[in-house]
């Protein structure tokens, strides 16, 4: 609403660039952390198996995408705070979602796995499936809205190295703030 009233009140068009969620990510309610806990705490990460995951951006990467969107639009003249001159009062402020690499919930467990045991050697974690989970973590992030701004090479595809390394700073960070106290393996 706020945009909107901006974008009327200035005669200007606002569009906001939107990603589902970047890593690392220390908020505590994050899969990572949640799947970490359960790690140190019984030694077993639950998940759902199969095509179920997140799409996920690394900070860096969604840093160089706003980078490369205002370098395109400079590159073709336009003017970010330029006023329109075809403004559309009904249009005035809209959202592109951003894809980003889509990662299963079992590569997330490899990892906080990974980063367990690479903490304490002495330890192993096994995993455990949920029996059933909602068909919206099948999704996929597309945008035919991102698509269409012409910006090349923002959209990551194929490679997801540097958002796995994300996931095992976050899980890597947790460890390290992790109450030990209360830890069954302190």
């Amino acid at each position: 609403k706020n945009a909107h009233h901006l974008s009327k009140k200035h005669n200007i068009s606002i569009t906001f660039y939107d990603y589902i969620s970047v890593v690392p990510n220390f908020a505590p309610n994050f899969s990572v952390n949640r799947m970490t806990k359960s790690g140190l705490d019984t030694g077993i990460i639950k998940f759902s198996d199969g095509d179920y995951g997140r799409p996920l951006l690394h900070t860096i990467e969604a840093g160089e995408f706003v980078v490369r969107v205002i370098e395109d639009q400079i590159s073709r003249g336009s003017n970010i705070m330029k006023k329109s001159q075809e403004f559309d009062t009904d249009a005035g402020s809209d959202t592109v979602l951003v894809p980003g690499h889509f990662v299963t919930f079992k590569t997330f467990a490899e990892t906080v796995t990974e980063a367990i045991e690479t903490t304490y050697k002495d330890k192993r974690i096994s995993f455990e499936t949920y029996e059933t989970t909602p068909d919206e973590l099948r999704t996929r992030c597309v945008s035919s809205r991102w698509k269409s701004t012409g910006v090349d090479g923002v959209t990551p595809d194929g490679d997801s190295t540097l958002v796995i390394d994300g996931l095992k700073e976050t899980a890597m960070h947790f460890i390290q703030h992790y109450d030990k106290e209360s830890s069954p393996w302190s």
